[in-house]
């Protein structure tokens, strides 16, 4: 029996598309009111969902810290 794949679906190709080239890790983040607005008003201006618009939040973060 071959093992059971954990993403996309039974055809070949088929199901959803991994975000990242990377092993993931599922947090629970509470946000102040102001912050969550401004990261949902970028999310919607990019149409991106707001869990990558966190991601590139941080992401540009910690690239501008690098120098």
């Amino acid at each position: 029996m071959a093992s059971k794949n954990k993403h996309g679906g039974k055809r070949k190709g088929s199901g959803r598309k991994a975000l990242y080239n990377e092993p993931t890790e599922r947090q629970w983040v509470i946000f102040p009111l102001s912050i969550y607005k401004q990261v949902k008003q970028y999310a919607t201006d990019n149409n991106i969902s707001f869990a990558v618009a966190v991601v590139q939040i941080i992401k540009n973060y910690f690239n501008q810290l690098k120098g």
